[in-house]
């Protein structure tokens, strides 16, 4: 008698049903598979736990994300005040550039054409 058992996905061809000794050959793939399988598979304990640790990992790394960013944002902050300051600055040497040339071109305007700025 020849006939296939579906064990696992595969198909494995077994000679007979019953073998000489009178074991029947159902039982023992049946048994087979079972021991293969559970030696394939690490216990729910143990997949739980492995998540745990995976999930602890992925917490710590957020955290220091975390505090990566704030450091970051802190430095923009400095940066976008000390950027502020530089324009109120430049704003006010040019009001006093503006008021300065207003009172030289009204005093001597030959004395100014001698005068150059910086790069020119």
């Amino acid at each position: 008698m020849h006939s296939i058992l579906k064990i696992n996905k595969k198909k494995i061809s077994v000679q007979s049903l019953r073998s000489k000794d009178g074991v029947n050959l159902r039982q023992q793939a049946k048994h087979q598979s079972d021991y293969n399988s559970n030696q394939r598979q690490p216990p729910l304990r143990e997949l739980i736990l492995e998540q745990a640790r995976i999930n602890e990992s992925i917490y710590k790394k957020l955290v220091f994300n975390d505090e990566m960013l704030e450091g970051i944002n802190s430095k923009l902050d400095n940066f976008s005040l000390a950027v502020k300051e530089q324009m109120m600055l430049n704003k006010k040497i040019e009001s006093q550039i503006t008021h300065l040339s207003s009172i030289l071109s009204a005093t001597n305007h030959e004395q100014i054409k001698g005068i150059s700025t910086r790069g020119e």
